[in-house]
């Protein structure tokens, strides 16, 4: 809406009659919109000179008269205050210079579903604004990574290359590493007070330290939170969790709990364990040790409890061959996503003196007033190497792995039955999807893919669409395998190593890294489309105009922590709408009749329905973290970084993966110890300067 309709609006809303307003105030009003528009087309015209004048040694002269000619039309567009023209040419204009808003993500990834019409509503209601340029998202499949490290140093080689601007992002979705690069080369948006956005303190804090910045002034937000979720939230298969916890109490131990008591209602509805499953064939060992364990939902509310609980169901069964015919799957009791975010969570929680393996200290150095300070890692008397050590052996020896069934007719490889897995992530490797197909009983896994991870609208397009699984027939097989809603418990992650340890809280998400262009017309953009995305609103798909911050939860299951958002009250309106729209996804569903929840029929209503009933699941369960962490004593285990380390933190995650990974003769691929990888990553830091 223009300036001067905008004014007449404001007045007949307060039943203003029109005749009070005074004919010379309209009149500027009107005069002052078209100079807006003509200072816009008269900046767009120089522009467009001074771009032609750099590059027209290079042209043909086809394309110099082609240019020339397009000049002069919008010369003479302005001479003529051909108000519809200059516009247009304007909008044109505008094209030739995007804001890019660049991700590592594929477009089908939750937060991608969500920005992307989140992009296309600001393009579409927001392209007369003053200052506007139009967005694009550009996802991995334009981008060509997934490393939020590698997109930056992208973004870096453009500049150092002159790269057209065009071509440049302005926004990064991406991390604190991230920041730390783009901060060096002085690439970083300085937002200022532009920026209209704020953040719970504690929340922030974690956003304002950079190696070489002041550590003690926490003014500036470096890497934006974006889009914040559990990242190893605590997720069960119900009916999985049934069949144990019966093997349990046959032999003699007890169990009980909220836990407990879903799990044997569970058991009742939804689907039921495959017979392709190892755990349809799972029994107590003759001889076992089952009758000493007590089980409560205690036993989950620490990472010890957890792998404890493991060690001892994994050691006290076996598999009843007589039922073993039709298992084609592996199997594991515990799965885990992001292991190295998780082991140095748990060690930040096991070692109770506040540093971490590596933090960042005052430098006395004008120029370089902070850096990562590695002694608590080259020390091995330090406590958190020593805790280091300890945590990596617990691992190892609690990883354990059996042959269940050797190759045969029905499987090309031997069917093996794991105590712990670490997940590769990617396309395919997620604790969650062990969980769906009933391969696993708990994980530490992303509840943002609560969606992805049971029968549901997003499930079908993740895992037989994308995979062009088109055969009916072998669709309905696959999808009849799969966990439903009512099979599946997702709740926050865990807090705390033990009983004893202290709470501890991990950031997972991403945040954003707004580039510093040459160009301020793109700076001044890139600021108000941010602003927009933390401050406006969108219409849904059912066409109700709501805050982004919700329109994110809804379709992506992502929370964006802004301090408005950090609030029990904010928790309680998604507790509210999700009741909301799961009565109209229910009488939707019953509307539908026998294919009300069979989601290989699709039906646009419920399915906008359930995916958002099923994302703000998620959102929930990291709302409730965060909060914790906001409103609590939780410790923030994130650790600030440089380029050496993000390649300690990858070798971690790497040497974690190799433990539960098995060769070509099924054997794991690695058996160091907490004391072999401790000295490696001492050479390695020692090594990379």
């Amino acid at each position: 809406m223009k300036k001067s309709k905008k004014i007449l609006f404001s007045f007949a809303s307060l039943g203003v009659a029109l005749s009070l307003v005074s004919v010379p105030f309209i009149a500027a009003a009107c005069t002052q919109a078209k100079s807006d528009t003509e200072l816009n087309a008269d900046s767009a015209v120089k522009q467009l000179e001074e771009k032609y004048n750099k590059e027209k040694n290079s042209l043909s002269d086809e394309e110099k008269a082609k240019r020339e000619q397009e000049i002069q039309e919008f010369k003479d567009a302005i001479a003529n205050k051909n108000t519809n023209a200059i516009q247009q040419k304007i909008d044109k204009f505008k094209a030739t210079k995007p804001i890019i808003f660049s991700a590592p993500q594929g477009k089908f990834w939750p937060l991608m579903t969500a920005v992307a019409p989140i992009i296309q509503y600001y393009n579409e209601s927001h392209k007369h604004d003053k200052d506007f340029l139009p967005v694009v998202l550009k996802t991995q499949e334009d981008i060509k990574t997934f490393s939020q490290t590698e997109l930056v140093n992208q973004t870096i080689r453009a500049f150092d290359e002159k790269d057209d601007e065009q071509n440049i992002s302005s926004i990064l979705l991406g991390d604190q590493i991230g920041a730390s690069i783009l901060n060096s080369k002085d690439r970083l948006l300085d937002m200022k007070d532009a920026f209209n956005v704020k953040f719970d303190e504690k929340i922030k804090d974690v956003h304002s330290e950079l190696p070489g910045e002041d550590i003690n002034d926490k003014s500036k937000i470096y890497s934006i939170p974006f889009d914040l979720s559990d990242t190893d939230g605590l997720i069960f298969n119900l009916d999985v969790m049934n069949k144990l916890f019966e093997i349990i109490k046959g032999a003699g131990g007890e169990v009980s709990g909220t836990i407990y008591d879903k799990a044997v209602a569970a058991s009742k509805t939804g689907n039921s364990i495959p017979e392709r499953s190892p755990f349809y064939a799972i029994k107590a060992k003759t001889t076992n040790n089952l009758n000493t364990m007590k089980v409560t939902d205690k036993t989950f509310e620490t990472f010890k409890g957890v792998k404890d609980f493991v060690t001892q169901v994994y050691e006290n069964t076996e598999f009843d061959q007589t039922k073993m015919g039709k298992v084609t799957k592996n199997g594991r009791l515990l799965s885990i996503d992001y292991q190295g975010d998780v082991f140095l969570k748990e060690l930040v929680s096991k070692t109770q003196e506040q540093p971490k393996l590596w933090n960042l200290k005052a430098n006395d150095n004008a120029v370089e007033k902070s850096v990562i300070d590695y002694s608590n890692l080259k020390n091995k008397e330090s406590a958190q190497a020593k805790n280091f050590v300890a945590l990596w052996d617990e691992y190892k020896n609690s990883i354990k792995h059996q042959q269940i069934k050797a190759a045969d007719s029905t499987v090309s490889k031997p069917i093996n039955f794991q105590s712990i897995q670490f997940k590769e992530n990617g396309v395919i490797d997620w604790g969650g999807f062990d969980l769906m197909r009933f391969e696993a009983a708990i994980a530490f896994g992303a509840v943002v893919g609560d969606a992805r991870i049971k029968q549901s609208p997003i499930s079908v397009a993740y895992h037989l669409d994308a995979f062009k699984i088109t055969d009916e027939t072998q669709r309905k097989a696959e999808y009849s395998l799969w966990t439903k809603d009512e099979d599946m418990l997702v709740s926050s992650s865990i807090d705390k190593y033990s009983p004893e340890s202290k709470q501890v809280f991990w950031e997972g998400g991403s945040s954003l890294l707004a580039v510093k262009s040459d160009d301020e017309e793109k700076n001044k953009a890139t600021i108000n489309f941010l602003n927009f995305l933390f401050n406006g609103k969108t219409e849904t798909p059912d066409k109700k105009m709501i805050d982004n911050w919700l329109f994110i939860a809804e379709t992506s299951g992502y929370i964006v922590p802004t301090a408005a958002v950090v609030t029990n009250d904010k928790l309680q309106e998604l507790k509210t709408r999700q009741t909301e729209l799961r009565s109209k996804f229910e009488a939707k569903a019953k509307e539908l009749g026998e294919n009300g929840k069979n989601f290989l029929v699709k039906d646009s209503i419920r399915d906008y329905l359930a995916t958002a009933v099923y994302n703000l699941e998620s959102a929930i369960v990291s709302l409730e973290s965060i909060l914790k962490f906001a409103k609590g004593s939780a410790h923030d285990t994130n650790y600030v970084g440089d380029s050496k380390s993000v390649k300690l933190a990858g070798k971690i995650s790497n040497e974690l993966l190799e433990l539960s990974q098995l060769d070509a003769n099924n054997n794991a691929k690695s058996t160091k110890s907490g004391k072999d990888v401790l000295n490696e990553l001492q050479a390695e830091e020692a090594k990379e300067k």
